[in-house]
């Protein structure tokens, strides 16, 4: 058998060159440059290892980390570092009156969510700014009573369009979430499948607004909903990584492509 004329330390030395992009430590690299210079860039939110830390948001720095409520905690799997919500006060909010998370037009956005068994047969926000009270709504993207991941946004604050994913989710896993609304044109959202490790796609193509209410009431709220001020509900139970946020109809190749890349992390 031919004998390698290199020694296996340098073989070593040279992986980095060569490792491919289903390992782990490849994607770590890329994850923070392909999220930041997806199309329409607004937000992406990491939860560093920390435990009292922010939620910090990598995109536009000057909008600063948002704050914590309730005593939320970090969690480590793989290479993923995540949040954890304990479905009775934990989330974290931007202030009502600031225009930072305002869409005029078009809005995508893509995280990894994992349910508790205590979410199942509930309602539980991933992200949100959506006050009922009021009637300041905007836009919500939460898991429905039916275990299904809804997406809801409002034209005026009052009036309602959604779209729903048929795709039943669990407790303990880990689920990648895209949601892209095109302006007067479609709502998407896809649900990855653990099963066959692709995404799920449902829309809704009827009397799409052309824009998401721009509520100088509601907060923006991550892990649960503003329903009054001061008053908040509909809280997580489980866990987010790597949440994004875009003020754009992202193109669907970069939202599979931030799923596939992120999957190494928490070896999927």
């Amino acid at each position: 058998m031919p004998q390698s004329i290199l020694k296996p330390e340098a073989v070593e030395n040279m992986r980095p060159f060569f490792v491919g992009r289903d390992e782990p430590n490849y994607s770590a690299g890329q994850i923070i440059p392909t999220y930041t210079m997806m199309h329409g860039a607004r937000a992406f939110f990491i939860w560093s290892r920390n435990p009292t830390a922010n939620a910090d948001n990598l995109s536009d720095l000057w909008f600063g980390p948002l704050d914590e409520q309730g005593g939320c905690q970090r969690g480590t799997e793989g290479l993923m570092t995540y949040g954890i919500f304990d479905g009775g006060d934990d989330y974290y909010w931007e202030g009502a009156s600031t225009t930072n998370y305002h869409f005029y037009g078009s809005l995508s956005a893509v995280a990894w969510v994992r349910f508790d068994a205590d979410a199942l047969g509930g309602i539980t926000t991933v992200f949100s700014r959506w006050r009922t009270g009021t009637n300041n709504r905007s836009y919500w993207l939460y898991k429905n009573a039916n275990d299904v991941l809804v997406f809801s946004i409002s034209v005026d604050g009052t009036n309602v369009t959604t779209v729903t994913s048929t795709l039943t989710v669990t407790s303990d896993v880990w689920y990648f979430v895209g949601i892209r609304h095109t302006a007067s044109t479609e709502m998407a959202i896809w649900v990855s499948n653990p099963t066959t490790k692709k995404l799920n796609e449902d829309l809704n193509t009827t009397s799409i607004p052309a824009s998401s209410f721009p509520t100088g009431a509601a907060e923006f709220n991550i892990g649960a909903r503003n329903n009054s001020a001061g008053v908040h509900t509909d809280y997580l139970f489980g866990d987010i990584a790597l949440l994004w946020l875009g003020a754009y109809a992202t193109p669907y190749p970069q939202i599979w492509n931030a799923y596939q890349l992120a999957r190494p992390l928490l070896s999927l």
